[in-house]
């Protein structure tokens, strides 16, 4: 069979989560023993992160404590291997069903790819293949092997791992609090302010499972402790001097503050549970949560997770593990320039959301333009934007070239016009600091055909932009945006907060889709509107 996902190296190490993602980025290294050895670990890892998913799924549909403890206290690659297709085919065919996903992988080329590896583990680790002498050519015959590898982990994408910190209750009654997602070479991703936090257990790894809007609690399986990561190796050891967790990366030794027993995240054994107690006491098991929240809230936890653009065709929608075009280079495979700070103009934060990007065909009206609410199209491809923007805090952050035309007229910059990598550090240096926020109403949102118009400023890009055709698409967001000490910056513009209209025209290229050639907040509706900064110089003439 041939797998739907396409996943390289660069992206698995900026993609998935934590500890896959940690172990892809040893690959980097030119010394063929050195390869080969992080090669299998990583083989060795996919396999054991898959096991205690589907452990810590098994516990949380209280699975009985004797099979728990059967594959709970099981060790070693084929061990994890055994796991997964005793669970994945134990569960197969129900409609709430954990990583369905694994019913095409088990058996396919990927999976034998896991089987191959785990012999070649043994062959070495049995002293019958020469790891300095072969490792060259090992690394040839296995290329596709890994290949495979990486590519079948495309669709962890969609279950992102994370953290819920900082819960405070508001006046309203509602829970907020900020999402630090788990992904990449370093655990503690970038935070994510969620202003509808409610339902979601706070201060403990969970595993997001975006289908179907749950999220699950994955201790004492997997554990973010002391701000590091760690899993589960030794459930069974009776030797309470030691640890039974340690770090995906091999030879990284654990903390001393480390629990001897199981993780207990209800914070009631700080030593841990020995597996015997863990297992009669239900209570410190893994549970499902359901989001009974706003889909733009639900979005924001994918999105923090999300940094490269998932493509979505306008004929046939790909996989929604699909990473990148088999085509296109992948986004964060090249080397981009260093962080810089910007000085700022007028200035907005963004939350974000997990979408498509489409090539969208608009029906023009030849009469007056209508203003329309957003297409579901047209939606999926602005909220898809609004993701990558808020991907922007981090330092891995994906390139936003896909989005934007060659030159933007952009917020705050006159009549210079930007392109995709300044905007990214403008986005960069907005979305770092504490306190800053940009929610958008998508309700409110609305979008119209705007004809070409050799005059108009705010179209003066837009008019440049190379394969452009058809009419300008301007959109309005109903948004507000919040920075904390704004006008030490921005002296024109003396307010915290900013509510109003939010403007995006884009341009229909052939073979790219829409892009975005002119960005900034509205003046008289924006800027200027009561209860945003009526009192910027801007307003005064108005």
């Amino acid at each position: 069979m041939t797998l739907p996902w396409r996943l390289d190296e660069a992206s698995a190490r900026h993609e998935l989560p934590h500890p896959i993602a940690v172990l892809c980025d040893r690959l980097r290294t030119h010394d063929d023993a050195s390869r080969l050895s992080a090669v299998l670990v990583l083989a060795e890892g996919v396999a054991r992160y898959l096991a205690l998913i589907l452990l810590a799924d098994a516990a949380a549909r209280a699975t009985s404590p004797t099979i728990l403890s059967r594959y709970a206290t099981a060790r070693g690659f084929g061990s994890a291997l055994g796991t997964i297709q005793h669970f994945a085919n134990a569960s197969r065919g129900a409609p709430d069903r954990l990583l369905p996903e694994l019913d095409a992988l088990i058996g396919s080329p990927w999976w034998l790819a896991l089987d191959r590896f785990k012999s070649l583990r043994n062959d070495i680790s049995h002293a019958r293949v020469n790891l300095s002498a072969e490792a060259a050519t090992l690394l040839r015959r296995h290329d596709d092997d890994l290949r495979t590898l990486i590519d079948g982990c495309a669709f962890l994408v969609r279950y992102p791992l994370g953290i819920l910190r900082a819960v405070r209750t508001g006046g309203d009654g509602r829970a907020s609090g900020r999402w630090q997602a788990c992904r990449g070479p370093t655990p503690r991703g970038g935070l994510v302010d969620l202003h509808d936090a409610g339902g979601i257990p706070s201060d403990q790894l969970l595993l997001v499972d975006t289908a179907r809007a749950r999220v699950l609690t994955v201790a004492p399986f997997l554990c973010l402790l002391d701000d590091d990561f760690y899993w589960l190796d030794l459930p069974s050891s009776e030797d309470r001097t030691r640890t039974p967790y340690r770090s995906p990366v091999p030879g990284v030794p654990a903390r001393d503050s480390l629990p001897t027993g199981l993780y207990d995240p209800r914070g009631a054994n700080p030593d841990g549970l020995p597996l015997a107690q863990w297992l009669g006491d239900r209570d410190a098991w893994p549970r499902y949560t359901d989001l009974s929240l706003r889909p733009s809230v639900i979005a924001q936890v994918i999105a923090s997770s999300q940094a490269t653009r998932l493509d979505v065709g306008a004929s046939s929608p790909a996989p929604v593990a699909s990473i990148h075009p088999v085509s296109a280079p992948p986004p964060v495979a090249a080397p981009r320039s260093a962080r810089r700070p910007l000085a700022l103009g007028l200035v907005v934060t963004a939350a974000l959301v997990f979408g498509g990007a489409l090539a969208f065909t608009a029906v023009r009206s030849r009469s007056t333009p209508a203003v329309e609410p957003l297409s579901p199209r047209l939606d999926a491809w602005l909220q898809n934007w609004y993701g990558h923007v808020l991907a922007q805090q981090s330092e891995h952050a994906p390139f936003l070239n896909s989005f934007y035309a060659p030159s933007v007229r952009f917020v705050g910059s006159r009549e210079t016009l930007r392109n995709a990598d300044w905007i990214s550090n403008y986005w960069h240096t907005l979305l770092v600091p504490v306190g800053s926020s940009f929610v958008v109403d998508w309700s409110e949102s609305r979008w119209r055909h705007e004809a070409l118009d050799p005059d108009m400023p705010g179209q003066v890009a837009c008019r440049m932009v190379p394969g452009a055709s058809g009419d300008v698409l301007l959109v309005r967001l109903r948004a507000t945006g919040i920075e904390p000490h704004r006008a030490t910056r921005t002296p024109d513009l003396p307010c915290d907060r900013l509510d109003g209209f939010y403007l995006l025209r884009l341009r229909e290229v052939t073979g790219r889709g829409l892009v975005i050639c002119h960005e900034s907040w509205a003046i008289a509706d924006g800027i200027c509107a009561a209860g945003s900064c009526p009192q910027a110089p801007i307003c005064r003439s108005r």
